[in-house]
């Protein structure tokens, strides 16, 4: 019987932990479901990864003469 109630204690000990990561998903899906058009932040607060501040112009290379004969 000792070996049953280990166990069962074990398993309730899972259970409670499952269940508060359960939670802490749940939370952090509600946060991240958020946007402006379901709540009161501004449109701006709906830019997840800003552009990159790299200069995104091409880079002019030069063309290789050729010299045929």
């Amino acid at each position: 019987m000792e070996a049953k109630d280990k166990r069962i204690a074990e398993l309730e000990g899972l259970l409670k932990a499952a269940l508060e990561e359960i939670a802490r998903l749940k939370a952090k899906i509600a946060i991240l479901e958020k946007h402006s058009g379901n709540s009161s932040k501004p449109p701006s607060s709906d830019i997840v990864n800003p552009p990159k501040s790299k200069d995104r112009r091409r880079k002019k290379t030069k063309k290789r003469s050729t010299k045929r004969t």
